[in-house]
C-alpha cells in the first residue's frame, strides 16, 4: 500500500481480492456517512490489473497508470473495474454495469469499464441467503498479475 498525495495505491494478489476489499471499504464509508453525516465523506476507487515494474518498493507502469485513470473516471462512491479484472473475477459472481467504451487520458486504446454494485457484494468468506456456497477448489492457481486499486481522497462534498 501507498499514500499518493491525495490518494492511496494497494495492490492484491488476485482481482477478487481487490473488488472484495473495495466493496468492504465503500460498504465502511457509507455506514461511517450514515451514523456521522456531519462528517462524510465520499471515495473513488478504480481497479486494472497488470504487471507493474517494480522498483525500490514502488509501483510504475502502464497497469498503475491505468489504474489512476479508471479511478478518475469513478463517480463518487463509485468503484470500477477494467475489462480484464471483469474477465478475471466472472466467475465470482460480482455484480457489475458495462459502460460505455471511452478513451481515458494517456491511452490511445478505448477501454470498456464497469461499475461494480458494490452494495449488492457479498462479504468475503459468507454466503448469499439462500444460496449454499461452493466449496473450495484444493489447487488455486497463482494469480500472475498484480491488481492496483487507487483510491482517491475523501470527497467533501455529498
Amino acid at each position: 500500500m501507498k499514500h499518493t498525495g491525495d490518494g492511496i495505491m494497494a495492490s492484491f494478489a488476485a482481482p477478487s481480492q481487490a473488488v472484495e476489499a473495495a466493496a468492504a471499504v465503500q460498504r465502511a464509508v457509507r455506514d461511517h456517512n450514515l451514523a456521522m453525516p456531519e462528517k462524510a465523506f465520499h471515495l473513488r476507487i478504480g481497479i486494472n490489473a497488470g504487471e507493474p515494474i517494480l522498483a525500490d518498493d514502488d509501483m510504475f507502469g502502464a497497469a498503475v497508470q491505468l489504474a489512476a485513470r479508471i479511478c478518475a473516471e469513478a463517480g463518487p462512491d463509485g468503484i470500477l473495474v477494467a475489462n480484464v479484472v471483469r474477465e478475471l473475477v466472472a466467475s465470482k459472481g460480482f455484480p457489475m454495469q458495462r459502460l460505455p467504451a471511452r478513451i481515458l487520458r494517456g491511452f490511445n486504446e478505448p477501454h470498456v469499464l464497469y461499475s461494480v454494485e458494490w452494495a449488492e457484494v457479498q462479504p468475503a468468506g459468507s454466503a448469499p441467503q439462500n444460496e449454499a456456497k461452493a466449496p473450495e477448489s484444493a489447487e488455486t492457481p497463482a494469480a500472475e498479475a498484480a491488481e492496483t486499486a487507487p483510491v482517491e481522497a475523501p470527497d467533501p462534498t455529498p
